[in-house]
């Protein structure tokens, strides 16, 4: 991916002055207003320090509306949870799962003359989806989750990285045999919306050229924050160094699943028949929750979940061996984490997770008809801590 790019913050109006010396040792301003407000939020690279400043995640206002839409699912799989599979042995063979190849391998990446990190692409889930591991030179870690929906036509990537930091990015190959994938959201809370537009192309001698170029003027003109030039290397990466934002414990949002770590049983929770087995780990500093299920029928799942600092709420995504992907938002609901996601054609799957002591927790599968108005429950399926 692309190293870590710097913002720029202007000083807080209204509410009380904190002195944040975190902030002045970044070279921002040392007085931030408490609490912070959507309206005048600063940069999402900044949200730790500002949290830390004002004293506790309370002090920051209510989430900002969702900025992103799941795609929906194909219709032959509009009512499927990922975990149960569907029969359907189809898989991604076809030419638009292969799109992404080209950016396959072990490289180190440059900028200028210079290496300024490595990566390791891969794809997995019987190529249903493509996988990164970015090390930076200075050890700052990224990783992306990459997948064609077939159907929308649409290539998907959501990256993370050790500072709290994702990219929700949509897009398609080129007619070079590129690809090009943007995301348009604010990147301060209730502030103007910026394009961010990521591409990757061909070059000479097996090299990928990749770019990040941002927009501020609905596309009118962009500026490039990132050029760098991949080339095939076993150079082994640097020793992983995240911000250790996520970690703090102070910091309660980036924890919301922290009960869901472990190895599990999973098993509906109708006739409690068993039909796989889960490891959820964290990574990236605990930024990343990352999930891998395999049941039945050689049936695998890969699922990545983060907090989205800039919308302060979580977003989820899952890919399965069945080329099916599902995309859920949400955050804690009288204390459950709730998340939402379209299923198309007016349906919106519900998922609930509800903790039972420490060695068992539930996952509620809703759907809604009528818009998220109404839900009618789908399936419900059951964690048990694996001995």
């Amino acid at each position: 991916m692309v190293p870590f790019v710097p913002w720029s913050l202007e000083p807080h109006r209204g509410g009380d002055t904190v002195q944040a010396p975190a902030l002045v040792a970044a070279g921002i301003h040392p007085n931030v207003r408490c609490p912070l407000s959507r309206s005048s939020f600063p940069r999402a690279a900044l949200l730790p320090l500002l949290l830390a400043a004002c004293g506790s995640d309370d002090q920051v206002l209510a989430p900002s509306p969702e900025f992103h839409v799941a795609s929906p699912a194909s219709p032959r799989h509009a009512t499927s949870i990922p975990f149960l599979a569907t029969g359907h042995r189809r898989g991604c063979e076809g030419r638009r799962y292969r799109e992404f190849n080209f950016w396959l391998g072990r490289w180190e990446v440059r900028e200028g003359t210079g290496v300024v990190g490595t990566n390791r692409v891969e794809r997995t889930l019987t190529g249903c989806a493509v996988t990164e591991r970015w090390v930076a030179s200075n050890g700052f870690p990224g990783r992306s989750l990459n997948s064609y929906d077939d159907a929308t036509g649409k290539w998907h990537q959501f990256w993370v990285d050790g500072g709290g930091g994702s990219l929700i990015l949509e897009g398609g190959a080129t007619r070079a045999g590129g690809m090009i994938l943007s995301q348009t959201r604010p990147v301060q809370f209730n502030g103007p919306l910026a394009i961010d537009r990521l591409e990757w192309s061909r070059q000479k001698h097996g090299r990928v050229l990749q770019t990040w170029d941002r927009s501020t003027d609905d596309g009118t003109t962009f500026s490039r924050l990132f050029e760098g030039t991949y080339v095939r290397s076993d150079l082994p990466p640097a020793t992983p160094a995240p911000s250790g934002l996520c970690a703090d414990p102070a910091r309660l949002r980036f924890h919301r699943f922290d009960f869901t770590v472990g190895t599990w049983q999973v098993s509906r929770g109708g006739d409690g028949s068993r039909i796989g087995r889960s490891a959820i780990t964290k990574d990236l500093g605990d930024c990343l929750v990352e999930e891998r299920f395999e049941g039945r029928r050689d049936h695998q799942v890969l699922g990545f979940a983060a907090l989205d600092i800039v919308a302060l709420n979580w977003y989820r995504e899952y890919v399965t061996s069945e080329g099916v992907r599902l995309a859920l938002r949400g955050d804690l609901v009288d204390g459950q984490m709730v998340l939402v996601g379209s299923a198309g054609a007016g349906r919106t799957i519900r998922v609930t997770w509800i903790a039972d002591g420490t060695d068992r927790f539930r996952q509620v599968w809703e759907l809604s008809t009528d818009s998220g108005t109404s839900y009618l429950p789908v399936e419900t399926l059951v964690y048990d801590r694996a001995g």
